[in-house]
């Protein structure tokens, strides 16, 4: 029995951040069509500094390159917010509602910015989440 690989469909979007519906991811980037991505800036109030993580090998962008946040592709039909909530724990297993049970955290909306490069067309729903102010005895 011959297996059928996984398509994600990733939101397509025109210039203005409107949704038009699904592509294949691998389409989006052979043809640099415009997307919704999510990015979560983290910063360590604590220590003062900003985490940074190494994307892995694998990527289709910027594979091996550090990042300054971390998220990624939002998938069809998908909440802006919930997206940059999961890739939050699946890349630095930080899970905002466990996180609140122990400490006060901090999480801003900073909106959309549009950023294109030679690589991608994106609009990016940006967040900044800040931990921990001080641990809840």
């Amino acid at each position: 029995m011959k297996k059928t690989a996984l398509i994600e469909k990733v939101m397509l979007v025109d210039t203005w951040n409107r949704n038009l519906g699904g592509v294949p991811r691998n389409i989006m980037r052979a043809e640099k069509l415009w997307h919704r991505a999510s990015y979560v800036f983290i910063f360590d109030t604590t220590n003062r500094r900003f985490l940074v993580q190494e994307r892995t090998d694998t990527k289709d962008y910027l594979p091996g390159a550090y990042d300054l946040s971390t998220g990624g592709v939002v998938g069809v039909d998908e909440p802006r917010q919930l997206n940059a909530e999961r890739e939050l724990k699946e890349e630095m297993g930080l899970d905002l509602v466990s996180d609140r049970r122990g400490y006060i955290t901090s999480w801003t909306d900073c909106g959309y910015h549009s950023y294109t490069d030679e690589l991608t067309k994106v609009w990016a729903s940006t967040y900044m989440y800040r931990l921990p102010y001080k641990k809840i005895e």
